[in-house]
């Protein structure tokens, strides 16, 4: 299993955007044989879809592979939760949370790319 941490977004100027992700990277790997297939997608913030409450900020990232998938990350202020939650065609397909940055993107990861799911795609060859 691989689990991409993300950078922390920072503008110059725009401390709003503390505590969202520079961008998110899912991915899943699968092995048949002696090939194993490496499926990554990157998303990236959609700064029109940024919102802020009185405790909350919410920022929409959407897949740059698959304009049908997008995840929408929130940071609460209050309770210094995060929380995830991942659509296909407006649909919920997953969701995480999480009070520490390394650990909830460490649950985010754990949810993969979802099958069917446009991605970049790459091989390897075992000899065994």
């Amino acid at each position: 299993m691989v689990i991409f941490i993300p950078k922390k977004l920072e503008v110059t100027g725009r401390s709003e955007f503390n505590n969202l992700p520079l961008n998110v990277l899912l991915n899943k790997v699968k092995k048949e044989g002696k090939v194993t297939t490496h499926g990554i997608a990157l998303y990236e913030p959609d700064f029109s879809t940024f919102l802020v409450t009185e405790n909350k900020k919410q920022l929409v990232y959407k897949s740059i592979y698959d304009p049908r998938y997008e995840l929408v990350i929130s940071y609460d202020s209050y309770t210094s939760l995060y929380d995830y939650h991942k659509y296909c065609d407006r649909e919920e397909i997953g969701i995480a949370f999480g009070y520490d940055w390394k650990v909830f993107f460490i649950h985010v990861g754990a949810l993969f790319l979802s099958d069917g799911e446009k991605c970049s795609l790459e091989y390897s060859y075992s000899s065994e």
